[in-house]
């Protein structure tokens, strides 16, 4: 994609991204780590994103953060990738600043400490998107990989501790109970 004028990679971002997604889930090593790094392409070098594009971003955040302590290093690196380049796309400078600072290719990501600050960062900065990606959790729960379904519980339940009292309040934890039990049971 570097090849692409950014005019026309900014016109065919949000088609492209929606057309990748399905990919992230596949059995297929290289099909993944291919389509998960392209998301991570279609951010132009000068951020300028169609607001489409930044709602693909949002609704991926989830899928990237679950897939970064997956055992396949190449997927691990093309999630770290991705999120490097959206990071600036969420509009938290926070965020982006952890993704652009752990995220190193060839380093050893320290997954649980990583994600327990990430979460809080993430519910200060953009909490409306914090409650979507609590949800988003529960389907991931019932993922055919162990590490996925076990990253999503612990993604929620570090969302949830981060909620404001109002947010809680909000919440209905009978869904993510009930998921949780089945992941025990």
């Amino acid at each position: 994609l570097p090849v692409i004028e950014p005019a026309t990679l900014n016109r065919i971002q949000v088609a492209v991204a929606l057309r990748v997604k399905p990919f992230f889930e596949k059995e297929e090593i290289a099909l993944r780590c291919i389509s998960l790094r392209l998301f991570g392409q279609l951010c132009c070098q000068d951020n300028s994103v169609q607001v489409g594009y930044q709602e693909q971003v949002h609704s991926c955040l989830i899928c990237l953060l679950l897939h970064l302590s997956e055992p396949e290093p190449s997927i691990v690196k093309a999630c770290k990738y991705t999120l490097r380049q959206i990071g600036p796309v969420l509009g938290a400078e926070k965020v982006s600043t952890m993704f652009q600072d752990h995220l190193i290719d060839e380093g050893t990501l320290q997954y649980e400490n990583f994600v327990t600050t990430l979460t809080k960062s993430i519910v200060e900065s953009l909490e409306d998107l914090a409650v979507n990606m609590f949800n988003t959790c529960l389907n991931y729960m019932k993922s055919n990989w162990p590490n996925i379904r076990g990253n999503a519980a612990l993604i929620a339940g570090l969302l949830y501790k981060n909620f404001s009292k109002e947010t809680k309040s909000s919440i209905s934890l009978e869904p993510i109970t009930s998921r949780l039990i089945n992941l025990i049971s």
